[in-house]
């Protein structure tokens, strides 16, 4: 999901609200 390690544990707070809509800034 994160292919980035840095920016993974910066966006993974908000990857959470994402995942949940379906990981649109993050895909």
């Amino acid at each position: 999901m994160a292919p980035k390690k840095g920016k993974a544990t910066r966006v993974r707070r908000r990857e959470r609200k994402n995942i949940e809509r379906g990981q649109a800034h993050i895909a």
